[in-house]
């Protein structure tokens, strides 16, 4: 009789690292009073999976598209976290879809040196990331973006002047004595979104001034909005002192002197209306100006987009009876086991015979 059996193999580690077909032969010897092998092959076809870390991706701005939306050429080399290349050749077998918040130009395109070219379109005024999710044979998919993205802008900036500089004080101040505002408009006459980021530097915060030269001083409030086709806002002194203070400040209080920037996603109308009022209350003047934008691009790291739903499981087969397992099924089929009898209180009922 053989020995009790049991599951017997070897570990082997970084074989099956080359895709291609492998063939494993098993050999087992036993030796009880006379020797007995027994042999076993089959064979294994390895693919490279993607691995979105090894995966390098990049993606250029391709214009924009009829319907106002950003167009970009997206090019991934796909890897596994071997270096094994998918391809060239491959694209038939990658199952190309976009991201939330963007559309598909065109189908996938193979350069046939192990890159792969596909053109997205994100929706006008949207964030989204121009990436794919790349699915393979019997693989969940995964996200393929670029680490960093080109964020393309407009940049206004203009001075800053609110509050009250009385000239009580023995240290030189930035203005004259007077009573200053400063208003900021904005106006969206394009037909996408406009995503207005606010940064406001005081180098005069509440009468302290504390960016002369050549000291400096960085940006001390920060915000966003976006703002719809047709609307305007208006930034005034008021809104300035809520997102510095934390809560509307006096009217009268003490004077800020800075700088405030605007960097909008789209081109829009920005004009500035500076109001100053002398100590004495006389002699008011007010002027407009038009602000002219300066384009400019800035390569951020892009937040980790979400990772695509698995698909849904699998139902198991159950594999069909063995044959030897036929006739034993057939006989349990055929002759069921018989009931237990009942019991109560520890004794058995039994059936009264007939005699």
């Amino acid at each position: 009789m053989f020995e009790p059996s049991g599951v017997f193999g070897t570990s082997l580690e970084d074989v099956l690292v080359v895709d291609g077909n492998y063939t494993f032969h098993a050999k087992a010897r036993v030796a009880i009073n006379c020797m007995t092998t027994r042999e076993c092959q089959w064979s294994y076809h390895v693919a490279v999976g993607i691995d979105p870390d090894a995966t390098t991706v990049t993606a250029q701005p391709n214009g924009t598209s009829p319907t106002g939306g950003d167009k970009w050429q997206v090019t991934f080399t796909p890897k596994d976290r071997y270096g094994n290349y998918v391809g060239p050749g491959m694209g038939e077998d990658l199952d190309v879809l976009p991201l939330p918040g963007g559309t598909l130009v065109g189908g996938l395109i193979d350069l046939g040196d192990g890159r792969y070219v596909q053109e997205v379109e994100t929706e006008p005024g949207s964030d989204a990331d121009p990436g794919i999710t790349v699915g393979q044979p019997d693989r969940p998919p995964v996200v393929v973006a670029p680490p960093t993205r080109q964020r393309e802008g407009y940049r206004y900036v203009t001075p800053l002047v609110c509050g009250v500089e009385g000239g009580e004080c023995c240290e030189c101040a930035s203005v004259v004595p007077g009573r200053f505002a400063t208003a900021i408009t904005a106006y969206n006459a394009t037909d996408r979104d406009a995503v207005l980021i606010l940064i406001v530097v005081p180098t005069t915060f509440a009468g302290a001034t504390s960016g002369r030269w050549p000291d400096s001083v960085s940006a001390r409030a920060k915000d966003r909005i976006i703002l719809k086709p047709g609307e305007a806002t208006t930034i005034d002194c008021c809104s300035i002192a809520t997102m510095l203070f934390g809560a509307p400040a006096p009217s009268n209080g003490a004077v800020t002197f800075g700088v405030v920037a605007l960097e909008s996603s789209v081109k829009v109308d920005v004009s500035v209306t500076y109001t100053v009022v002398t100590k004495e209350g006389a002699s008011p003047s007010i002027d407009v100006e038009v602000l002219v934008p300066t384009g400019f691009r800035v390569r951020e790291a892009r937040p980790r987009p979400p990772q695509p739903e698995p698909p849904p499981p699998k139902t198991r087969q159950l594999p069909p009876p063995r044959p030897q397992d036929v006739p034993r099924q057939r006989e349990r089929e055929k002759d069921p086991a018989p009931e237990q009898p009942e019991t109560t209180k520890g004794k058995t009922k039994r059936a009264a015979r007939k005699g």
